[in-house]
């Protein structure tokens, strides 16, 4: 193995998911992020450096006359002279100054080209927020992180038996009656206790017999606009006809005559 190759080799088990191709020389080169300490940009952080580059050291040329290959790839050229990302789309330029960020984490940039672009066009996590709900910051961290991996798809599990967490303005019930059950860990049946007085959409209740919590029609516009900035789209899932338990609790009528509050399926 080549000089080169060993030190591409080395550089590409760092960059995660791994670059497409990459050619390096000898030399290393400098970034403002450059300090060996930084692993995680925000989205805020992010439009600051895509908003004025010349800021951070960067020129960016984002357009199809820059760049003509995947809507989400990019071409990095890294040089003495300066670092210069070509990219189709903010989406692109967003995954390169990712790629930037990973490669200098250990103090070090090293000049080179890399033209990269997703091997897969749905790139996902799923986060289960029914069984254990979590804080808008909560989500907005794990965004951010999502996108440090060039992670591109948000499944958000938004109800369960266990829990409905989101608002609607038409169904007001779904929220005031299960988006608060008494035990910590999946019980079934699930005993729900409705919002407790004094509870402040979007947090964490902590008093004694009180477990959950549901995401307004403010709070879920924040998060979706929050992710589209980070190139991440939400799929919502809404768990009907089965796993439905917490819409027994508000609507009994649409289950069979003769289910309990331990039945989780909607009658057909």
């Amino acid at each position: 193995m080549s000089f080169l190759s060993s030190l591409f080799a080395a550089l590409a088990f760092t960059i995660i998911p791994s670059l497409k191709s990459a050619t390096f020389s000898s030399n290393n080169s400098e970034w403002k992020y450059m300090d060996g300490t930084r692993q995680i940009l925000t989205a805020s952080e992010i439009r600051s450096i895509i908003s004025d580059p010349s800021e951070y050291s960067l020129t960016l040329n984002i357009g199809r006359e820059h760049f003509a290959g995947n809507i989400e790839g990019y071409k990095l050229e890294i040089s003495k002279e300066g670092i210069t990302v070509h990219a189709a789309t903010n989406a692109g330029a967003i995954y390169a100054i990712q790629t930037l960020l990973q490669a200098s984490a250990e103090g070090k940039l090293t000049e080179g080209i890399i033209v990269d672009e997703p091997a897969h066009q749905y790139r996902g996590l799923l986060f289960d927020v029914s069984r254990h709900f979590q804080s808008v910051e909560f989500i907005k961290k794990q965004l951010d992180a999502m996108a440090f991996l060039k992670l591109n798809r948000l499944h958000f599990h938004l109800d369960d038996s266990v829990g409905w967490r989101l608002e609607l303005e038409s169904h007001p019930e779904l929220v005031s009656t299960s988006a608060f059950r008494k035990e910590l860990y999946y019980v079934k049946p699930s005993t729900f206790i409705g919002v407790p007085e004094g509870y402040i959409p979007g947090t964490v209740w902590n008093k004694p017999g009180c477990y959950g919590g549901y995401y307004t029609k403010a709070q879920m516009k924040e998060i979706i606009e929050y992710a589209d900035s980070l190139n991440i789209t939400i799929i919502p899932e809404i768990e009907i006809p089965g796993h439905s338990g917490e819409l027994h609790a508000s609507h009994p009528e649409l289950f069979c005559p003769t289910a309990d509050i331990s039945c989780e399926s909607i009658c057909p």
